[in-house]
């Protein structure tokens, strides 16, 4: 109700109902109208918002002119019936909620139930196990205020780094699933060195905070500065006293070149060696070397400026004695005789390896080179008493080239200590095979005289006859190899290491076993005149020798 009579909700919204009155009073008249009945509250309509509700204006309203027609009977208000009360539902009260079901709670088992607080770590904690190849290391779990299972561990690389929160637990008793988290196990469990496995050892701790870099490949260049041993050669020039032509075992005699060895023994080099893995678990993989070692030169001339009487000794069959060829003699000839040989020496191998323990063996292919050339060059001028035209020049030149190549199948071992960061690594190896030997010997005389044509001969006078040509023989070699090098590793892929190394070689043919001393004169171009001795000499000598090879090395090795 509000002050001028009832508002009645028949709209959805609630609108006031204004009956014309007197100003201010509420008066009464006497009709046969039934009282008003009082009628029952309505129920509040649901969701009504009280800002639909309108005042009524307190200021007074302007007076309603009625026309001078009798007004209409007022009828009495129908009697409202009574009215149900309304389902609950649109009732302004709100519907009691059933409350949601509890959310279930995870209870953990009863036979190992979640601790609330952080236990110290003990060796009973419950810990996250990690197989190594010897012992167990644990990393025990943090606890944080839910009592969730944070693990303060990570795999950094190919070690197990913990957080700060972690503690790290030595040969603790493995348990499976701790946590509702599976064991850890770590998958390297080899340290690599210079193309060699080496296993876990020491404090775990020390393991775990050190990291381990294992190349799958290197490559590493080496400097050599080595020695190999000379060849022997025949007494290839003589001089002599007074008269006498330098006949080996005549008085006065004196050997100038020979005999003995002959040559350079220091060489300069280099050597590459390369390898890699051929599987993730590096058991298995292949290696190969190759290395040069430059090509040297050794010359020694006489003159008879030097020696008046120099003499190319021999033994002629002819006479069945010893006999010379007069290069200078004083009154006869003047000249010169060079002696010179060249030598290059290089190698290569391939390998199989397998890790063995701390180290590896391998097998494979190895190659050995080694070319050699001697000659020896007589440059004459013919005196007044020779048979020539004085003035005549006379040369002579006698060559011997060998080759040797070895092939042959290889098997050796490689050993490995680390003492920090200063390494030492043994080598060893011996191969079997065949060296296949070849010589080619040539000879060749020029005459000019005086203001003729230069004449060309065939055959010198250690070169000639039946040993000219090239000629081939097959020998069995043995080839041992040893290397002993010390390494420093300067950063954690690249190392410099100082070793020696040894390395023979048997059956090796040098040019000067290959002469023969033994020459008929009737092989000999412009040689005196002189019946054939019966013997077809010189012949090709295949008297193999052992060559020796060792010194040391500088390099570097890079992995990655």
């Amino acid at each position: 109700h509000t002050a001028t009579g009832p508002v009645l909700a028949s709209d959805p919204i609630w609108k006031p109902t204004l009956v014309p009155t007197a100003p201010r009073v509420l008066e009464t008249t006497t009709t046969d109208m039934a009282p008003p009945q009082v009628m029952s509250p309505l129920p509040e309509p649901e969701l009504v918002q009280a800002s639909l509700q309108i005042p009524i204006p307190t200021v007074d309203p302007p007076p309603t002119v009625l026309p001078e027609t009798a007004p209409p009977p007022v009828r009495p208000l129908p009697k409202v019936p009574e009215v149900a009360p309304l389902p609950a539902k649109p009732q302004m009260k709100l519907p009691e909620v059933a409350p949601s079901p509890a959310k279930p709670q995870v209870k953990l088992p009863e036979a190992a139930p979640m601790p609330m607080e952080m236990p110290k770590a003990t060796a009973k904690s419950a810990p996250l196990s990690v197989h190594a190849p010897s012992k167990t290391l644990s990393v025990a779990p943090v606890m944080n205020n839910d009592s969730t299972a944070v693990w303060g561990a990570y795999n950094q690389g190919p070690t197990l780094t913990a957080l700060p929160a972690a503690t790290v637990v030595a040969d603790a008793p493995m348990r499976h699933h701790t946590y509702g988290s599976p064991a850890l196990h770590l998958s390297r469990d080899y340290h690599f060195l210079d193309a060699l496995s080496k296993p876990l050892t020491g404090d775990e701790s020390a393991i775990l905070a050190e990291p381990a870099i294992i190349p799958n490949s290197f490559v590493s260049a080496e400097y050599l500065l080595w020695w190999v041993n000379n060849g022997s050669i025949p007494t290839l020039a003589t001089t002599a006293e007074g008269a006498r032509f330098g006949y080996i075992g005549d008085p006065g005699t004196t050997a100038l070149i020979g005999p003995g060895p002959f040559g350079q023994t220091q060489r300069s080099g280099f050597r590459l060696r390369a390898g890699t893995w051929l599987d993730d678990c590096h058991e298995c993989g292949l290696d190969a070397s190759v290395f040069v070692l430059g090509s040297v030169n050794t010359t020694q001339t006489i003159g008879s400026d030097q020696f008046p009487t120099i003499a190319r000794p021999f033994f002629a069959p002819n006479f069945g004695s010893e006999f010379a060829e007069l290069v200078a003699f004083p009154g006869l000839s003047t000249g010169s005789l060079q002696v010179e040989q060249t030598s290059f020496l290089w190698g290569a191998d391939v390998n199989y390896r397998r890790c063995h323990g701390q180290g590896e063996w391998f097998v494979g292919y190895r190659h050995l080179n080694l070319q050699e050339t001697l000659t020896i060059t007589e440059f004459i001028t013919a005196g007044v008493n020779a048979p020539d035209p004085v003035g005549t020049r006379i040369g002579v030149r006698d060559q011997f080239r060998v080759k040797n190549n070895f092939h042959g199948g290889q098997v050796g071992g490689l050993r490995g200590w680390q003492f920090g960061s200063i390494s030492l690594e043994a080598r060893g190896s011996v191969a079997l095979g065949v060296t296949s030997q070849s010589l080619s010997i040539d000879g060749v005389q020029s005459r000019t005289a005086p203001g003729q044509p230069t004449q060309f001969f065939t055959g010198g006078l250690l070169a000639v006859g039946p040993n000219l040509g090239n000629f081939d023989n097959d020998q069995f070699s043995v080839v041992p190899e040893a290397t002993l090098a010390i390494g420093y590793q300067v950063r954690p892929n690249v190392k410099v290491f100082f070793g020696y190394n040894f390395i023979a070689w048997t059956n090796v043919l040098r040019p000067g076993d290959s002469i023969d001393r033994v020459v008929d004169l009737t092989f000999v171009p412009n040689a005196p005149n002189v019946p054939f001795s019966g013997q077809p000499r010189p012949q090709p000598q295949f008297n193999s020798s052992t060559l020796y090879i060792n010194g040391i090395t500088f390099g570097v090795q890079g992995a990655w």
